[in-house]
């Protein structure tokens, strides 16, 4: 079982070829929240495959496709090389690829009108009138209800910053899958926890099959720093967020506070005046449903914080887990104790499947209770 790494043409979507095994040095590729996120690709210098025109033709770039499945990556990685990046003199040749944010960035759109219309169907809209290939095979939600019908216009002018201004304006997320054996890619539009909950079954435990990396974060904020942080990663965690920094001397605040707060802009304000670092929602542009979501998860993770963790995963048997957006269940040895028994949503997997296998992970934390 290997990594297989297959070459596509920049602009015709044409395959160019795969080298072998022994054409390869190092092969790492990223995944994060909207799917392929970065790979590097080393070629020696002395293999046949590294010419020119196996990966840069006309001067358009190539798509680059790592397939390490059979390793146990859930995804296929799919990106693009803008420009030829074979130069200098040293032994090998690195190719770095991005993925789709590069070259759906360069599809562009056109101004959308005010609509009530759920995410995924402005996004395929915009997919099937885009005058240049964009490689999307098709845009699916997870349910046909799912999408927020608040009016929404913009004058995003690519498909990506299309559909990442949607994705903030209507609290949802988009993860994109390749196909395989080609350069289309599937688009899935979901809630923010609309990821795959393998909590049940997957458990990283410090020291037997993973490594916790330091991290920046403390793992007991200062009541000063966090006056209230409302967490629920049952109720999309990224949004249903309220937290407040406070300036030196303010009180600490009660329940009744906190959810006070967390509904109003104008309370944080003048609470913490410039001190205030996050507040969500706007009470203008959200709908009802929001607000009660945001209170619910306010008063059940009041005073819970959150804490993001890299992870080193040791046993490659977990690699078919370890997609962004999936839940795991995690025991670390932290000092405090604070989580000893917790819920990761993972944000970033990094994995390198060649010549040797490692995989590094971020996590976004919280502490289970009850």
């Amino acid at each position: 079982m290997s990594a297989r790494v297959r070459f596509y043409h920049g602009e015709s979507g044409a395959y160019l070829g795969s080298p072998t095994t022994d054409d390869l040095g190092t092969v790492e590729v990223s995944f994060d929240l909207h799917g392929s996120n970065v790979a590097r690709v080393e070629i020696p210098r002395c293999s046949a495959f590294s010419q020119m025109d196996q990966h840069a033709p006309d001067g358009l770039g190539a798509f680059v496709e790592v397939d390490a499945q059979s390793l146990g990556v859930p995804d296929i990685w799919l990106g693009a090389i803008p420009t030829t990046q074979l130069g200098g003199e040293l032994p090998s040749r690195v190719l770095d690829a991005t993925g789709p944010a590069l070259y759906l960035d360069e599809v562009p759109t056109g101004p959308v009108r005010e609509t009530g219309q759920p995410a995924a169907t402005i996004v395929r809209n915009a997919v099937q009138a885009a005058r240049r290939s964009p490689w999307i095979a098709s845009v699916t939600a997870s349910s046909e209800e799912l999408g927020r019908t608040a009016p929404y216009g913009t004058s995003a002018t690519t498909l990506w910053k299309l559909a990442t201004d949607l994705e903030t304006a209507r609290w949802e997320a988009f993860y994109i899958t390749p196909r395989g054996g080609g350069v289309e890619s599937d688009l899935h539009w979901m809630t923010l926890h609309g990821g795959q909950d393998f909590s049940g079954e997957v458990t990283l435990i410090a020291g037997r099959n993973c490594i916790p990396q330091p991290t920046a974060y403390g793992l007991r904020p200062k009541l000063a720093e966090s006056l209230l942080v409302g967490q629920s990663f049952g109720l999309g965690s990224d949004v249903m967020a309220s937290q407040v920094t406070a300036p030196d001397g303010a009180r600490p605040m009660g329940i009744h506070d906190a959810l006070t707060l967390a509904l109003s802009t104008r309370q944080v304000r003048k609470l913490a005046g410039d001190h205030a670092s996050e507040v969500l929602p706007d009470l203008d542009q959200t709908a009802q449903e929001g607000l009660d979501l945001v209170a619910e998860a306010t008063m059940r993770r009041a005073m819970i914080p959150r804490l993001l963790q890299q992870v080193e995963v040791t046993d490659c048997a977990l690699w078919p887990y370890l997609r962004p957006h999936s839940l795991l269940r995690v025991q670390l040895d932290d000092d405090g104790g604070v989580f000893a028994d917790a819920v990761a949503r993972v944000r970033t997997v990094q994995f390198r499947v060649a010549p040797t296998l490692a995989c590094t992970i971020s996590v976004d934390l919280w502490r289970m209770i009850g």
